[in-house]
This record gives structure tokens, C-alpha cells and sequence, in this order.
């Protein structure tokens, strides 16, 4: 007996290259993004470990007034402590920006570093570094910054690793926002007194701080410090820096994100990879009742339709791991950067990650090609040597509507039937045009959500300047008799979100209960529009971001200050987490200023009771949008691809399954028009069912993922615009348009004697 298929695998794979050639396209897409998107989480957490470690930068901090040279030996004999650092800082007034200064030894490769991401480091006693978070057109490289009565030149613009978010940091001194952060070198200058302990336990160096055993260690060594110094400070541990807590929650909101788009991805792959399969194994139907009527055994006969599956699947997860690791996470690294002051990305190459995609990748192809042939190989070689016996003829389910049906004309009687008649087929291929239509949409709208955040602050903020004045100021005169103008105080209040384990701070607006704040500030409630007014004292109207991240609602208390407030109502912003409260008490040290002439505004610039003037930037996000945007195109990109290899892969096996239909409308005279219409009236029925459903569920997905990515200072916009659904829908119809295209030559070479040709 033959020993081995007369059907070699090498021919199989040339006479089904194109079909094979969309298994790989799908294995590269779905593993690329499983890979990628699921890397990036310790992508970022390896970058910014690396710089914890590149940098020194200790475990904890302890802040205080009372570090002597005693206190300092008694943390130093403690049995848990590698070394101590004493350092020396200060907060002062510079030129009305309240600012920090940081003295550190740049000298000493012990000491905690900073890196210098523009110009040099200080080489001479007048010289400075600032932060990269606090850079302006005022203070940059190069400029000239003036105290302690002295002239220093910023000579080099620096990321500090306890400071590389955009969030607000608070004085230690006063309950006032740090507008600037300057270093000086210690050899440079006499320290009076030590401010600050740079504190660095045994055991911990070599953890990454992200880690869970890392965090368990740090809090019992700082439980042990607390219990064992007798002395007043504050300790703050590296893990609960605002910069640390807000990227550890981002990066745990991609890993939320990562869950979602990597089943669509499967589902797909599944779809696509199982049509495909059972139209291979279809069109070698006649080969396989051949190589059974010959006593090939069921396994054999297998081995080559698995062999075939297994290598496509593969080869494409092998590309897909290499640029699933390459590119997608530098992309959303990229658009992180625009809210956080990011090191040098760390790329690392996750091979579990790429593994387990690939890994049910290529189990989904086994499986789906296992069971495609389970059926067939159940069949005599008599039958299989047939032609499949065309599926009976049932009534669908339109044809019991009698008024509709008796109105339809023959073509689109035969249309509905050939649709609904498979409905495995049916399925196929609306589920996968509604996913593809369901990542088109999501892309677009989470586009909409980011121009929101960029764009709808002009609704919320509808004053043009905002003054920082004196808090002393005797009267508004030196604004003139015609300004319009509102006045307040701006405070600085901690709240700890409890979920988070975090304090954050937040601005308070302290509003007097006269001033009508509307005008300009637009407190409206997202879902109703309507407007909010504050009326007592113990009533604050939060915004929703803040309202999300502390989880209350209306009606329920809020601690601001060791005060308990009533929210009496939660009002819809973008950017930042605001507190507004009327308290008459407080001095105004602020003043919103409605203007549109310049002339004006330099004229006060020369006011001594005007601190500073900010004009309100509604630019500010679209930073975030231009990043936002690159991952963006990528998901549509992803999903456009999706789209053609799943519409013309189901189109292919549509004509192929009906070569004897097509070839006897040709018979009976069908126009070439008249056949192409054949086949595309029903992929232009699938593609209508498909879009409104993608549309549905992209909806419900650019809900729960717009929920995901809202963070305590950023909150997404729901709105969806109008041209996302038109370019959703046409996005479909030009996917039909380049198919029919594709697939027009395919129609053209079914010749006319098809219709009497038969298996013999």
C-alpha cells in the first residue's frame, strides 16, 4: 500500500496560496496587538524602574525641621536602613512664582540623581537646573532666574524622578501650588541645616518597585521607622509620589484596555481562519474521497489540512511578535508622554506574552480545521467522490410576510434566499464585517472623546485671563471702571481617594455667595445640561472626574480641609479636578477677567497689585490628541485590514460555492452586470446588517473603554460626532467597492459549460 498522500503538502500550499496568504495577514494583525498592547504595561514599568535604579533614587524621604546631626546617627544605627542621604531644600517667592530649591551633590555618585535632558550640569557657583515640568518661554535654557539676592543662569533643564507628572505639587511650607523647581550644587553654597533625609532600606535595591513584594517591604520598614524615631516628620515613600501613584493607575488602565480589544481580535481570527479552512477542505473534497477510497487512514489524510493550518498560523505569529513588540508600545509610550514627563523608553521583548497569543492563535487554527474535517471524513469515499449536494430548500422567514414578499422581484427573492438559507454562513460573515465596523467606529469615537478634552474646556471656561493679584489688594480700581470681572480665592486642598491609596491635590475655587460664577465658569451637569448654582456654605459642586475617582455621588459628604461638605451637585469638566464652595472669609488672591483687548491686558501688566496674568489656552491637550491620534490610526489601520481580508476571503468562498449558479445565469443570458449583481446585492445586505450592529456595539465599547482610561485629572468626552457614523458607513461601502474590484476577474473567468460540468 501507498505509504504516503498522493496530495503532497507543498501543492496544497500553491493551489491555495491566496486563501492561506489571509491566515497569515489575521495571525500578524491579531498577534501584533495581543503582543503589543499587553507588553506595553511592563514596557512602562521597566522604563520607569529604570530610571529609579539609573538615577539612585531612594526608597522613601523623610521631610522635617528637626533633623540634627543626632537624629541623623539614630536613623543611620537603625538595623533596616542601608544609608541615609540629608539634603537641603527650600521654598521661596521668585519673581511672584512660588518656587522650590533643591540642593544636591552632582559630585557624589551616591547621591540621588537627576537627568539632564537639555544643555549641561553645573560646573560654576551661579548656576542652576530646572525641572522639564516647569519649563516656560520666562524660565528656560540660557535665562537668568534671581534670588537669595544673587543672579543664576539656567544652565541645564532636568527630569526629576520624584516629579515627572503634569499634576499639581503643594508647598511643604504653605497650602500653595510649586510653580518652579530649581537645583543648586551643594559645593557651591554653605547649608545652614539639613531639610530633608534621603532614606534607602536593606533589601529592597535589587526589587522592581512596581512589584508587590517591593511595596509589602517598603511599608514595614516605614511602620518599623515610624515606631523607632522620636522626632516630627513626614515620610514619603517613592511608591506614594503623586508621580508614581499616577502612572502605576494608568498603567493598570491599559492592562483594563489590554482584556477588551484582544478577545474582538480572537473572535476575528477565529472567524477568519475557520471560513478560510472549511473552504480549503471543501474545494479538496474530491482529493479526500479519493485518498479514503485508496485506504488512507482518517489521521493521515488529516495531517496535511493541519500541517497547513499550523504553518500559516506560524509564520504570521512570528511577524506579528516582532512588530507587536516594536511598534505599539512606542506608540502608546508616545502618547503618554504628553501628560507625563517620560525617561528613555525601555522596549523590552516579552516572550510569554508573545507565546500565549501565539499559542491560541495557532490552537484556534488546529481546532477549526480538526473539526471542519470531522464532519467531512465521516462520509463514505462514494459520497465524498459527489459534488456536495446543495443545501435544501426551506422557506426564510420573509417569505411568511406575504404583503412584502409577493412585492419583491425575482432577483431579490433569490437574494434574501441565498443570504438566509446558510446561516452558518450568514453568521460568518456579519460577525465579522460587525467586529471590523465595531474597531472602525471605537477608533474614530475615542478621536472624538480626545478633541473633546482639547476643544470643550471653551464651553466650561469662558473668562479670557486670569489674574493673580496681591492677597492685601484694598479695592479693584487699578482694573478699571468698564472691566468685567469676577474675583476669588484659589486654594490648594488634599483629598485622599481611598480606592487609589492616594493624595492628590486639587484646586478650590472659594467663590463669595454674591458673584454670579456662570458667567464665567459653565457649571453644567453632562447628562441633563443643567446649570449649577452653590447657595449655602456647606454645599460644594465637584467635578466629575473627581466625583468618579473618590466614588460618590450627589448628595453624599466629601472631607475638604478636615471640613465635611455636602456635594450638592457634580459638574461637568475635562481638564483637571476642581472643588468650587462659596466662603466669604477668605482674601481674594485671584480674578477672572473677560477682555478681548490686548492693549488692556499689557497695560496691566504694569499694575504692581497684578502678579501675574494666564491667559486661558484652550490648546493645552492637543498635544495629547496629536499622540492619541497615532495609536488611533494603528486601530483603524488594524481594523481596515480586518475588514478587506474578512469581506473578500467570505466573498471568494461565496463564488466558489456557487460556480454552477453563476455559470447558468450565464446560460440564461445574465449580463455581466446582472451576475456581479448577484453576488454583491447580498454583500451589500450583509454589509447594512453588519454596520448598524458595529455601530451598536462600537457605542457600548467606546463607553466601557472612555470609562477605563478617565483618570482623577482627565475626564473623556462621551460625545460622538455626527461624522463618525458617516465615515463608518462609507468606510464599509468603499471596503464593498474595492472588493468588488478584487473579486470582478473571479466572476469573469466562470465559463458557461461550468453549468453542465460535473464530478466524474
Amino acid at each position: 500500500m501507498v505509504k504516503k498522500p498522493e496530495i503532497l503538502l507543498r501543492k496544497l500550499i500553491v493551489k491555495h496560496a491566496k486563501k492561506l496568504i489571509s491566515i497569515v495577514i489575521i495571525s500578524i494583525i491579531s498577534v501584533a496587538f495581543i503582543s503589543g498592547i499587553n507588553a506595553f504595561s511592563d514596557n512602562l514599568n521597566d522604563s520607569i524602574n529604570n530610571m529609579y535604579s539609573s538615577n539612585n533614587t531612594s526608597d522613601a524621604i523623610s521631610i522635617s525641621d528637626q533633623i540634627t546631626e543626632e537624629n541623623l546617627e539614630k536613623l543611620d544605627n537603625l538595623n533596616y536602613i542601608d544609608k541615609i542621604i540629608p539634603f537641603f531644600f527650600f521654598e521661596i517667592d521668585i519673581n511672584n512664582y512660588l518656587s522650590r530649591i533643591i540642593a544636591y551633590n552632582f559630585d557624589d555618585d551616591t547621591y540621588p540623581k537627576v537627568s539632564i535632558l537639555e544643555g549641561r550640569k553645573i560646573e560654576n557657583p551661579n548656576e542652576v537646573l530646572m525641572n522639564i515640568k516647569y519649563v516656560t518661554d520666562e524660565y528656560y535654557l540660557n535665562k537668568v532666574v534671581n534670588f537669595l539676592d544673587d543672579t543664576y543662569t539656567i544652565v541645564g533643564v532636568v527630569q526629576d524622578p520624584y516629579y515627572f507628572d503634569n499634576g499639581i505639587d503643594i508647598a511643604f511650607s504653605t497650602n500653595s501650588s510649586i510653580e518652579q523647581i530649581f537645583y543648586i550644587n551643594t559645593n557651591f553654597i554653605d547649608i545652614p541645616i539639613y531639610s530633608g533625609v534621603f532614606l534607602y532600606f536593606k533589601n529592597l535595591e535589587k526589587l522592581n518597585k512596581f512589584s508587590n513584594k517591593y511595596s509589602i517591604l517598603l511599608d514595614e520598614n516605614i511602620t518599623k521607622l515610624e515606631k523607632d524615631i522620636d522626632f516630627d516628620f513626614n515620610i514619603i515613600s517613592i511608591i506614594d509620589t503623586q508621580s508614581f501613584k499616577l502612572i502605576k493607575s494608568n498603567s493598570e488602565k491599559i492592562e483594563k484596555i489590554a482584556i477588551i480589544f484582544p478577545v474582538l481580535f480572537l473572535i476575528v481570527s477565529l472567524l477568519v481562519i475557520t471560513s478560510t479552512m472549511t473552504r480549503i477542505i471543501e474545494e479538496e473534497r474530491f482529493s479526500i474521497g479519493t485518498l479514503k477510497s485508496l485506504g488512507f487512514s482518517n489521521f493521515k489524510i488529516r495531517e496535511n489540512f493541519l500541517l497547513l493550518a499550523t504553518f500559516s498560523s506560524i509564520i504570521g505569529c512570528l511577524i506579528g511578535i516582532l512588530i507587536g513588540f516594536r511598534l505599539l508600545p512606542i506608540l502608546i509610550y508616545n502618547a503618554f508622554k504628553s501628560t507625563f514627563y517620560l525617561p528613555k523608553f525601555v522596549n523590552g521583548f516579552y516572550l510569554t506574552i508573545g507565546l500565549v497569543s501565539s499559542v491560541l492563535i495557532i490552537i484556534i487554527s488546529i481546532l477549526s480545521t480538526f473539526i471542519s474535517m470531522l464532519g467531512l471524513l465521516k462520509n463514505s469515499p462514494y459520497s465524498l467522490l459527489l459534488k456536495k449536494p446543495p443545501l435544501p430548500g426551506k422557506k426564510i422567514f420573509l417569505e411568511h410576510i406575504k404583503f412584502i414578499w409577493k412585492k419583491l422581484s425575482f432577483k431579490y427573492k433569490s437574494t434574501f434566499r441565498n443570504i438566509f438559507r446558510n446561516k452558518k454562513h450568514f453568521l460568518m460573515i456579519v460577525m465579522g464585517l460587525t467586529l471590523s465596523t465595531s474597531l472602525i467606529f471605537v477608533a474614530l469615537s475615542l478621536n472624538n472623546s480626545v478633541d473633546k478634552i482639547s476643544t470643550g474646556n471653551n464651553d466650561i471656561f469662558l473668562y479670557s485671563h486670569n489674574l493673580k493679584i496681591e492677597n492685601n489688594v484694598d479695592g479693584f480700581s487699578f482694573l478699571g471702571e468698564n472691566s468685567e470681572f469676577l474675583a476669588y480665592n484659589l486654594t490648594y486642598s488634599r483629598i485622599t481617594f481611598k480606592k487609589e491609596k492616594m493624595d492628590i491635590s486639587v484646586m478650590t475655587f472659594n467663590i463669595d455667595d454674591k458673584a454670579n460664577i456662570n458667567k464665567y465658569i459653565n457649571l453644567v451637569n453632562r447628562v441633563n445640561k443643567n446649570k449649577l448654582v452653590l447657595n449655602n456654605t456647606n454645599e460644594v459642586i465637584i467635578t466629575e472626574s473627581l466625583a468618579k475617582t473618590l466614588h460618590i455621588k450627589e448628595n453624599d459628604t466629601i472631607l475638604v480641609e478636615k471640613v465635611d461638605y455636602i456635594v450638592k451637585a457634580i459638574t461637568l469638566n475635562y481638564i483637571g479636578s476642581y472643588i468650587y464652595r462659596i466662603d466669604n472669609s477668605v482674601q481674594t488672591n485671584n480674578i477672572f477677567l473677560k477682555t478681548n483687548d490686548e492693549i488692556y491686558i499689557n497695560n496691566l501688566k504694569n499694575s504692581s497689585e497684578i502678579l501675574k496674568i494666564e491667559k486661558n489656552d484652550s490648546t493645552i491637550y492637543q498635544n495629547l490628541q496629536k499622540q492619541i491620534s497615532y495609536i488611533i490610526i494603528l486601530i483603524i489601520c488594524l481594523a481596515i485590514m480586518f475588514g478587506i481580508v474578512i469581506m473578500h476571503n467570505l466573498t471568494i468562498t461565496n463564488i466558489s460555492e456557487r460556480h454552477t449558479e453563476i455559470a447558468t445565469l450565464k446560460v440564461l443570458g445574465y449580463k455581466e452586470i446582472e451576475v456581479d449583481g448577484y453576488i454583491f446585492r447580498e454583500m451589500l445586505i450583509y454589509v447594512m446588517i453588519s454596520t448598524i450592529l458595529g455601530i451598536f456595539f462600537g457605542i457600548l465599547l467606546n463607553f466601557v473603554i472612555t470609562n477605563l482610561m478617565d483618570s482623577y485629572n482627565l475626564f473623556f468626552g462621551r460625545e460622538i460626532y455626527y461624522y463618525t457614523y458617516l465615515i463608518t458607513v462609507f468606510a464599509n461601502l468603499i471596503f464593498l467597492l474595492l472588493i468588488y474590484l478584487l473579486t470582478k476577474p473571479s466572476l469573469r473567468k466562470i465559463k458557461m459549460s461550468h453549468s453542465l460540468k460535473a464530478i466524474e
